[in-house]
């Protein structure tokens, strides 16, 4: 009945969703019917617990474009000691994410800029084409010997095994036409330059390791203050 509250009731600002719906198809059926040119999609009640739901809101930012995405009963994450519960893990992860990418989430909505990578069931990597590259998300839950091309990961340190373990998401901003911002887990990044049109040997080239391995003037993993990014690493 949202088309019947917009004529009746104009003066409201934001008709808005609780989805408490994990599947994704449905997720992203209500989703796209509140995200409009009349009406932001906001999302005042969800679910605060679960892989469905950490990688839901992702596709909430990313593709809806949504503006606040809050989960009910918060207290019912934590332990007796005010611990969370191992089982709100992953949201709480992708609430993060969310939360540190807020300046750029702000500027680039609705601009395609902004991309979610989430691991679908059986999904071992998924693939976005950019004008100058080709991206693929490398999921590392089920692909554990990747980190990177031609690199290995070392499963048997606990400090490799805790979010390599979750499904694989992430929060993927264009800033430039070189220039990206990625926050998640269980999630690698390939970022391959894409031949121009004239090129007479793509394969060769795109297979290179000039390609693939030396493309990088800079890696940094940071946080935004005031909306400045601030390199920590």
């Amino acid at each position: 009945v949202l088309d019947i509250w917009k004529r009746a009731a104009p003066s409201l600002d934001l008709m808005c969703p609780d989805i408490y719906s994990p599947a994704k198809r449905d997720f992203t059926r209500i989703a796209s019917r509140y995200d409009r040119e009349d009406n932001a999609l906001f999302i005042p009640e969800s679910i605060t617990m679960g892989e469905a739901s950490a990688m839901n809101m992702l596709l909430a930012v990313a593709d809806y474009g949504a503006i606040g995405i809050c989960g009910f009963g918060a207290e019912s994450t934590l332990a007796n000691d005010g611990t969370l519960l191992p089982e709100a893990q992953t949201v709480a992860g992708s609430m993060r994410a969310i939360r540190n990418l807020e300046p750029l989430l702000i500027r680039y909505r609705k601009t395609g800029r902004v991309h979610a990578f989430v691991q679908d069931e059986f999904s071992k990597e998924q693939y976005l084409r950019l004008d100058k590259y080709h991206v693929v998300a490398h999921f590392l839950r089920d692909n554990p010997g990747y980190i990177g091309v031609g690199s290995k990961i070392n499963m048997k340190n606990p400090e490799n095994r805790g979010h390599l373990q979750e499904r694989g998401r992430g929060l993927f901003v264009e800033a430039g036409e070189d220039e990206f911002y990625l926050a998640g887990a269980g999630i690698g990044l390939e970022i391959i330059r894409r031949p121009p049109p004239d090129d007479t040997n793509p394969h060769a080239h795109i297979t290179s390791r000039q390609s693939s391995q030396l493309n990088f003037l800079s890696v940094e993993e940071g946080h935004f203050e005031d909306g400045v990014w601030v390199v920590d690493y």
